[in-house]
């Protein structure tokens, strides 16, 4: 069972597709290791990602036959041969822990499942959505009105004015003080939130700003780990529920966000080989949640990007 944040772990991941896939430059082993040297939780992923390549040594897809065999393949491999062991795993399931941590699940109050939206009104009235892979409790008190969005993505509808509502996001508070609604967004890259609000305004407070930031009605912000703006819309807001009826409405969206957003929705692993260039390639498209693997292979006909079908569990993305 890993410990490492999704994120992490795909990055992980990510860059063993890619020392492994036979076309790796030194610069990309010295990448790898500066990468695992960043934090303790960089190095814990790595060791789990080579724990999970090590353990695809042990089945190897024949070239010839086509049939796997047990032993391990050769040190140097294609990028076919890598994709066929990245089969193996996704048959036998060697990484659905990294995808499914359920033990979180037992300890929220709400929680969606893969491809799942749930519907929830609160004691003061407020409508809450959660999109799919969603974990959510309620922290009313005397007097205070408080939740917390543990991970995925919720929409919170306010429907009665009064005491301050809050919705904790990781580090970051999102205070409401009139009726309306506002979209939360974890399912974002790189431990970023994206906050969108559409008939009210947000006061947005995070441990390491000086200041709040205020958000007006019909806004979008998003603010990384460090609570750094990252982006601010002031027309960002009007797509941002549209996974309430199965939609992702991308307007010169990031690709990697994109990704971010649809794996929820997926009952497969999708890893991005290269985050850089997923984040600078931006994109236009109206995609269905309910299929996310057709709404790649959507994008592959009209991005540079390339797919590769690692078995039923797993897609990779490669930008070319």
């Amino acid at each position: 069972m890993s410990s490492s944040s999704p994120d992490l772990a795909d990055a992980a991941l990510a860059w063993i597709v890619r020392l492994h896939s036979g076309e790796a430059q030194e610069a990309e082993r010295r990448g790898y290791r500066d990468w695992c040297a960043l934090s303790a939780e960089h190095a814990a992923a790595a060791q789990e990602a080579e724990a999970l390549w090590d353990l695809l040594g042990h089945v190897h897809r024949d070239p010839a036959s086509g049939r796997i065999e047990p032993g391990r393949a050769r040190a140097r491999i294609s990028r076919r041969q890598v994709l066929g062991g990245l089969a193996v795993a996704g048959t036998l399931g060697l990484g659905a822990p990294w995808l499914r941590d359920q033990a979180l699940r037992l300890g929220a109050d709400a929680a969606t499942g893969v491809a799942e939206i749930r519907d929830l009104t609160l004691p003061d009235h407020t409508q809450v959505a959660l999109n799919a892979q969603s974990l959510f409790d309620t922290e009313f008190a005397e007097g205070s009105r408080q939740v917390r969005l543990r991970r995925g993505q919720g929409w919170f509808g306010l429907t009665e004015a009064g005491k301050d509502f809050l919705i904790r996001a990781g580090d970051l508070r999102v205070q409401l003080s009139s009726v309306g609604g506002v979209d939360v967004n974890l399912n974002m890259p790189e431990g970023q939130v994206a906050v969108s609000v559409r008939d009210t305004s947000a006061r947005l407070l995070h441990p390491q700003r000086p200041d709040a930031l205020e958000l007006p009605a019909g806004g979008r912000a998003v603010l990384g780990a460090d609570g750094r703006l990252l982006d601010e819309a002031p027309g960002g807001a009007t797509n941002a529920s549209a996974w309430r009826d199965g939609l992702l409405i991308a307007e010169d969206t990031p690709l990697s966000e994109i990704v971010a957003g649809l794996r929820p929705w997926s009952r497969g692993w999708i890893v991005v080989t290269d985050e850089d260039a997923a984040r600078a390639l931006r994109v236009n498209a109206v995609l269905d949640l309910k299929d996310p693997g057709g709404a790649l292979r959507a994008m592959a006909q009209g991005l540079p990007i390339r797919l590769y079908r690692a078995g039923p569990l797993m897609t990779v993305i490669s930008v070319t």
